[in-house]
């Protein structure tokens, strides 16, 4: 693999990471503030193995899967936010 798509992959699946804490981050504000979080909770330990899978692979199809979920998680919760303060 030449060596600037390894920087690529790196730089994507880092920004993925990032992206997953922020997650956890939106997430635990949101159960702090007495919404029940269980099932949306379950599908965050879903997010980080395929992200792994993205690192170990440095498949496009790979990071794009989980570049999806996490876009899907994030509609989720964004989701249980406005129920929540519904």
């Amino acid at each position: 693999m030449p060596e600037n798509q390894t920087d690529t992959v790196q730089t994507e699946t880092a920004q993925l990471r990032a992206q997953l804490k922020e997650l956890r981050e939106q997430l635990s504000r949101l159960r702090k503030k007495g919404a029940e979080t269980k099932m949306i909770n379950v599908k965050l330990y879903s997010l980080s193995p395929k992200i792994q899978i993205a690192e170990a692979t440095r498949s496009k199809t790979d990071i794009e899967k989980a570049k999806k979920a996490l876009d899907e998680f994030q509609e989720e919760l964004k989701a249980a936010e406005a129920e929540w303060q519904g």
